[in-house]
């Protein structure tokens, strides 16, 4: 396996690993289903710490595959 194969590579596994943080904070912080209480503060800013957190890892991502590719060329 090449250099820019592996760039690649580890830039799709930290864009999936921020995408299912993003979806996993999205799916717990939305709108609350009848009979459930809305979260603490300080619980929506932990799921706010997170999604930036996954927003961050998918920008990672984004940046190591152009890595890879700036190294395949």
């Amino acid at each position: 396996m090449s250099a820019a194969e592996v760039w690649n590579v580890a830039g799709l596994v930290l864009s999936l690993i921020g995408i299912l943080v993003l979806i996993s904070v999205w799916h717990v912080a939305s709108q609350p289903k009848q009979g459930r209480e809305l979260p603490s503060v300080s619980l929506r800013r932990t799921y706010g710490v997170l999604g930036w957190i996954g927003l961050a890892f998918v920008v990672a991502g984004t940046i190591t595959q152009i890595v890879g590719n700036l190294f395949s060329q």
